[in-house]
């Protein structure tokens, strides 16, 4: 039986040492177009596809190796008898080379959807799920920094279940990557083009977090809109904004953040649907320095008190969530403050996903959330209701995060002061947290700091904190635990006459 490998390569970057070496193991090079001239200018004997399966190119070059002698010899399994039957040809492709067109690069600057299709790559894609699906049999690559470790190994190596299986994994990846790439900006396209009035759930970014930078936003999974000027940066602090208040329902408990640079100048959260106004007022006077062209967030409409508030400070964005209720409240706001962004964002009651990328690669993982269900938190006021919204106050300060926090007379939970984006916990604390804490408590004297708490995002690893703390007046502590040495804090924190209860959930958020 004649065994081929296939290169078909936008990047062809070193594929000629793989060519050879397969060529030397008695492995024909199959190969067409700019691939099949650039094996050749290396002096490589190379098959053109259209020989191989006796078919001429079709659609300017739209089919190429879409034909079942390529995808019979991409999926016959040698060890089948049935499969050898029913294949009388006599051949098998035991290796693919393949990546794709630059769609990333390409596509978003595409003039319209004509332009944009013809970077949609059907051929490439349809051969690499087929070499990673008969990857026990197919050794397929995706990337030129794989060719030089195969090259390397033994020839058990590079027989080895494991690497196979690695190789049709990064190929599997390189797929998804790139349907989640036409998806985004083919639905990006669609909702801006099909977007009427002021609304928009697919926004033009003039630029990025600064304006040398080119950006573009992507429309995801939760259903989200826009009317106003938008800023990647409004984007990033929204979903901050968004990020506290969805944690709690809407239904029992009303929620209001301040936020700058993704970071809590003001929170609150009520015991009760009764308390709207007054759990704006408390997240407002958070930090009357910070929150000016801040974005605010809500849980739920605003009521006549607050809209009537919001009328006069400069704001840069509002959060709220997404219904027909709010989008005529922001219609009739945006009349009056036509300058204010707002955002109005679906209400989900469950995890999803969230995703970073970056040039290491990209990261997925599931929301964090206080309660380990993800569904929005509903308590009756009390103590543990103050402690759980500590802790989410804490949660969305970036680590290493503190929230000092107290209760007003109705049971509502207030942030005193946050501290926060510290590389260690007692700056954070005596830098920034305790300073704004004491700023808040001069203001409004229904507060002392005796009577706060503190909370930290993650585990203390030393006992400085628990001093500081105590040095500063304040005799409760909330922390996920978790440190080799939480029984030192603990022993000192009782000698100091500091309670400290133990979550036992970290809430990094980097």
């Amino acid at each position: 039986m004649k065994l081929w490998a296939l290169f078909s390569l936008t990047d062809k970057t070193d594929c000629e040492k793989l060519a050879s070496h397969f060529l030397k193991e008695g492995v024909g090079i199959l190969a067409s177009g700019g691939t099949k001239k650039y094996l050749e200018d290396k002096g490589l004997l190379v098959t053109d596809i259209s020989d191989f399966t006796g078919e001429p190119e079709r659609f300017g070059g739209r089919v190429k190796t879409l034909h079942h002698k390529v995808y019979s010899s991409l999926l016959l399994r040698p060890n089948e008898a049935s499969d050898l039957a029913q294949w009388p040809e006599a051949s098998r492709i035991v290796a693919v080379a393949c990546n794709f067109y630059s769609f990333e690069e390409k596509g978003p600057a595409s003039k319209d959807f004509d332009e944009l299709v013809e970077w949609v790559d059907i051929g490439g894609p349809t051969m690499v799920r087929a070499a990673a699906k008969n990857c026990k049999h197919v050794w397929i690559f995706t990337n030129s920094t794989q060719y030089s470790g195969f090259l390397a190994a033994t020839p058990a190596q590079r027989e080895s279940p494991t690497l196979r299986q690695r190789l049709a994994l990064e190929a599997f990846t390189l797929v998804r990557n790139l349907d989640e790439a036409i998806v985004t900006e083919w639905s990006t396209r669609l909702e801006r083009n099909s977007a009427s009035g002021a609304w928009t759930s697919a926004p033009l970014l003039e630029y990025g977090e600064n304006p040398h930078q080119k950006a573009r936003f992507e429309v995801g999974t939760t259903a989200v809109e826009f009317s106003g000027r938008v800023s990647y940066n409004n984007v990033r602090d929204s979903e901050a904004a968004w990020r506290f208040v969805n944690e709690f329902d809407a239904s029992a408990h009303p929620a209001v953040c301040v936020v700058k640079h993704q970071t809590l100048c003001g929170a609150a959260v009520g015991a009760s649907p009764s308390q709207a106004a007054e759990v704006f007022r408390w997240a407002w006077e958070g930090d009357p320095v910070s929150r000016f062209g801040g974005i605010i967030g809500f849980n739920t409409l605003p009521d006549p008190v607050t809209t009537e508030a919001l009328l006069k400070p400069f704001i840069e964005v509002l959060v709220l969530p997404l219904s027909s209720e709010t989008k005529a409240w922001a219609e009739a706001y945006r009349a009056k403050k036509e300058r204010v962004l707002t955002v109005l964002v679906e209400q989900k009651k469950s995890m999803h996903t969230e995703m970073w990328s970056g040039t290491l690669g990209s990261l997925r993982q599931a929301s964090d959330h206080v309660l380990e269900s993800g569904v929005p938190l509903k308590l009756p006021a009390g103590e543990e209701f103050w402690m759980r919204v500590s802790e989410w106050m804490g949660a969305c300060s970036k680590s290493n995060g503190l929230a000092i926090t107290a209760c007003d007379r109705s049971g509502s939970v207030v942030l005193l002061g946050a501290g926060q984006g510290q590389p260690n916990r007692v700056e954070a604390f005596s830098k920034l947290a305790m300073p704004r804490a004491v700023a808040f408590v001069e203001r409004f004297k229904e507060f002392q700091i005796e009577n706060a708490l503190l909370c930290s995002d993650a585990f203390l690893p030393f006992l400085d904190l628990v001093e500081a703390m105590h040095a500063a007046g304040l005799r409760r502590l909330v922390q996920p635990g978790g440190s080799k040495n939480d029984i030192k804090v603990l022993d000192r924190a009782r000698e100091l006459g500091v309670k400290v209860e133990i979550t036992g959930r970290r809430h990094f958020w980097h």
